[in-house]
């Protein structure tokens, strides 16, 4: 956050800075959101899991399902960590899905965006409450779980945030050729946390 308030001044994209000062001035809620993540006493098992699981992961061919990049970044040693993370991942790629949905929709009159805007929030939570559902019905009794639901939230949570502050910084500190492909993402990067920062995130 240090690093996004001395940036963002100087950014050329006025939508971009726009967003980013309005994030700079949730900061004590974001900080309010980090403390609030208790994982004392958290008993779940540590176990290899795919590192980068995103939509873009999974082909579908002829009915049946591929996912591709089961290795993750290239490593000398098979990675282990929570698969929580992978979970996060997932639902991270759902918001993105949905807001470039939004961003793409041809221009329309205010009421039929705001009902866009609304069909695609509610697709976004209905889709977010089905991984959680599937994840938790798949993975009942598994070790790497948490015995207690509300760690397994906080958890997801916790990795979700860790990943979209990690997108931001790179974004910050290593803009791409394109600078006005990288105003977007980044403006989609600020979207996402403002609204992981109002609740809805898992």
């Amino acid at each position: 956050m240090d690093a996004l308030a001395e940036a963002h001044e100087g950014w050329e994209d006025g939508r971009v800075r726009e967003q980013a000062g309005e994030l700079l001035a949730r900061r004590g809620e974001l900080e309010t959101l980090l403390q609030g993540i208790d994982v004392q006493g958290l008993h779940a098992a540590i176990s290899r899991y795919h590192g980068d699981f995103h939509l873009w992961r999974v082909l579908v061919v002829q009915g049946d399902v591929f996912i591709t990049g089961l290795q993750g970044p290239p490593r000398s040693e098979p990675i282990k960590h929570s698969p929580l993370r992978d979970v996060a991942s997932l639902l991270c790629s759902l918001e993105l899905a949905a807001r470039q949905a939004r961003r793409l929709a041809p221009n329309q009159s205010p009421p039929i965006t705001a009902l866009i805007k609304e069909g695609l929030e509610r697709w976004l939570e209905a889709a977010h409450q089905a991984v959680l559902d599937g994840y938790r019905e798949g993975i009942a009794g598994c070790p790497s779980y948490p015995q207690d639901p509300r760690q397994a939230g906080q958890l997801i949570r916790l990795f979700m945030l860790e990943q979209r502050l990690h997108e931001l910084e790179l974004a910050i500190v290593h803009p791409a050729a394109d600078r006005a492909r990288c105003f977007d993402a980044l403006s989609l990067t600020l979207q996402s946390l403002a609204h992981m920062q109002g609740g809805a995130a898992t």
